[in-house]
């Protein structure tokens, strides 16, 4: 069985919500949305972009180390 392999990205929210996307996010203070981890999608259609994860998984990541490039290996 062939080896495959998916990046993605972690990141926590001030708030200690932790999300994982699918590109690497930019922290958005932009006034006109509620500020967070965001990603540039380049499919109009595309509005899901990250997935909540468990806030307590993950402790060694952060708001300031944020976000954290990991690897998805299925084996």
């Amino acid at each position: 069985m062939e080896k495959t392999e998916k990046t993605f990205w972690l990141a926590r929210d001030k708030d200690g919500e932790l999300n994982l996307f699918t590109q690497k996010p930019f922290y958005n203070e932009s006034p006109s949305f509620a500020p967070g981890w965001d990603i540039k999608s380049t499919d109009e259609n595309d509005w899901i972009d990250s997935l909540m994860v468990e806030p307590h998984l993950f402790p060694e990541i952060t708001f300031e180390n944020s976000p954290v490039e990991i690897k998805f290996v299925k084996v």
